[in-house]
């Protein structure tokens, strides 16, 4: 690989969810660069003047390169620093994946963990590469409340999100249909052929790797986005 280039990200401004006409979250992209690209670009039509977008987490691995991969980075960062305010990038467990991974190099589960979750970037040795990614996946928050609470997994029902396990928020599948207290969740990680949909909970990830299907949806008017390409299959799939 060419000389490989994580850009920067800039510090986030909270979005007004009041004031957006549309308030969208994105399922797991999963190095999915060309679902992604048409996701926000064609079927959700990305309107900086009047949309949020909420991305839900695991951005990386399972992507059909480690270029993939980066292209997904570069293209989000993009997206939030040219659109502060508008984009709102949450952390994933395969981030924290990596996150564990480079900055434990001597631990062989977490270095394990990482690769045989389908990572493309593990192989990558440059140094600035890896302090860049890490800094990047540390700085993305496990949350974002407002009228819904968005988390890359779940969270218990009845306990403040800043007291909850960091596990739960970006691991958790116990299909949690209490939602937070009075609150809808909105949520990736747990792989549906479609949009699943309670009163309490939304998954929204519909395997962009496995099925081919990248989905976002729009809690404040009940409108579904997907892009569509090839199905894939995995053995392991977290």
């Amino acid at each position: 690989m060419n000389q490989v280039i994580l850009k920067k990200l800039n510090e986030s401004v909270r979005p007004d969810f009041a004031m957006a006409k549309r308030v969208i979250a994105v399922g797991d992209v999963h190095g999915q660069f060309n679902l992604l690209r048409d996701l926000v670009e064609n079927q959700i039509k990305f309107d900086p003047t009047s949309d949020v977008l909420v991305f839900l987490g695991d951005y990386i691995d399972r992507g059909r390169s480690a270029e993939d991969e980066i292209a997904v980075l570069n293209y989000l960062i993009d997206l939030h620093n040219g659109n502060p305010g508008k984009i709102v990038l949450l952390r994933g467990n395969h981030e924290q994946m990596a996150i564990n991974a480079i900055s434990n190099a001597d631990c062989e589960e977490e270095q394990w963990l990482w690769k045989h979750n389908g990572s493309k970037l593990y192989s990558i040795s440059d140094l600035a590469f890896r302090s860049g990614l890490v800094r990047f996946c540390q700085s993305l928050p496990l949350y974002i409340e407002d009228e819904w609470v968005f988390v890359h997994a779940g969270a218990y029902p009845n306990i403040p999100l800043e007291k909850q396990p960091e596990s739960v928020l970006l691991w958790d599948r116990t299909e949690n249909n209490f939602g937070y207290f009075d609150k809808r969740l909105i949520v990736g990680h747990t792989p549906n052929q479609i949009i699943q949909k309670t009163e309490k909970i939304v998954y929204v990830d519909t395997g962009a790797f496995y099925y081919g299907c990248l989905s976002a949806y729009d809690p404040k008017n009940d409108t579904e986005y997907s892009a569509r390409g090839p199905a894939r299959s995995l053995s392991i799939y977290t």
